[in-house]
């Protein structure tokens, strides 16, 4: 694979600001071997992505699973309020399992964009602290989200509040064709009508199942 010489000798990747995984006291993975866990993402991504991504899900080897604790319990282990805490998570109040009730890993992933397409994403274009902040390292890659689970990959699938949050104007790959004011005045062709839509549509209702099922069978740890 070629490499683009623009950022040869460059910082390999930046850690977005939301990332709370390297954190002492955290919610959901916790990398536990910073060093080691940022040298196989550095090499994986120097040897196992596409030149023609924007975003995608990076899957780190077996051997980084010992740098990180998995940021799920199973629901079947959880027998009593005793193994349950509640945290405030970027604002928003819930209930969460013991980081002693951690499940074994199974898959270990590592959601990355590239530089340009972080400083689109409509959360970062509201934060300009942020996007000054990756503006001025300038590293070809932006680490989003580490993903230790107890699930084959592809899972975690997101939480329902993070769900709803990108379906809400969160996430690009979200924002429909058609465009309605926060009043309900639609611009553009009539809502859903246009393929476009129809296929955001089928797209949200596929991966809202995903979630459902998703988070039948787990809930997330914390310190």
């Amino acid at each position: 694979m070629e490499t683009n010489t623009r950022y040869k000798n460059k910082k390999a990747f930046s850690v977005a600001s939301i990332v709370s995984a390297f954190g002492a006291k955290t919610i959901g993975t916790k990398v536990v071997d910073e060093k080691r866990f940022k040298a196989f993402l550095a090499d994986a991504l120097g040897t196992g992505i596409r030149d023609d991504f924007r975003q995608m899900r990076l899957l780190l080897p077996h051997a980084a699973h010992e740098t990180v604790s998995c940021g799920v319990a199973r629901i079947s282990d959880i027998h009593g309020d005793d193994d349950l805490v509640a945290r405030i998570h970027r604002g928003w109040p819930g209930v969460y399992a013991r980081r002693e009730k951690a499940a074994p890993i199974s898959s270990l992933s590592a959601v990355v964009y590239t530089r340009e397409a972080y400083l689109t994403d409509p959360d970062v274009l509201a934060d300009s602290a942020e996007t000054a902040r990756i503006i001025d390292e300038d590293a070809r890659y932006v680490l989003v989200a580490v993903l230790a689970d107890a699930a084959p990959a592809p899972a975690p699938a997101p939480s329902p509040t993070a769900f709803v949050h990108n379906i809400a104007g969160g996430n690009a790959r979200f924002i429909p064709a058609t465009k309605i004011e926060e009043n309900g005045t639609i611009h553009g062709s009539e809502i859903w009508s246009i393929s476009g839509d129809l296929d955001l549509l089928h797209k949200i209702i596929s991966e809202a199942r995903w979630v459902e099922n998703y988070w039948k069978n787990y809930i997330i740890v914390a310190d």
